[in-house]
């Protein structure tokens, strides 16, 4: 998932699984040049936001939606599941 809008870019990064990650929903991060966000897959919420203004926020929400099969398979991919 990638787009560039105003000079900035959003992407998906894989990250490692921390200690407390599997007992999370189905979840991913997306980093921005100048902070990061956790969105839930089922349903697709925000679950945190760090140095991202909302109107990013909001684009990073519709990339969620409009790639949610592709995150979600790719979700379980990575955690074997």
């Amino acid at each position: 998932m990638h787009r560039d809008a105003n000079c900035s870019t959003v992407r998906v990064v894989p990250l490692s699984p921390c200690s407390d990650e599997r007992n999370e929903p189905p979840h991913i991060h997306v980093a921005t040049p100048d902070g990061e966000c956790q969105f839930w897959l089922e349903p697709v919420l925000l679950a945190r936001h760090k140095n991202v203004a909302p109107h990013v926020v909001r684009e990073m929400e519709q990339l969620v939606y409009e790639n949610y099969d592709l995150l979600l398979e790719a979700y379980h991919e990575y955690h074997g599941q």
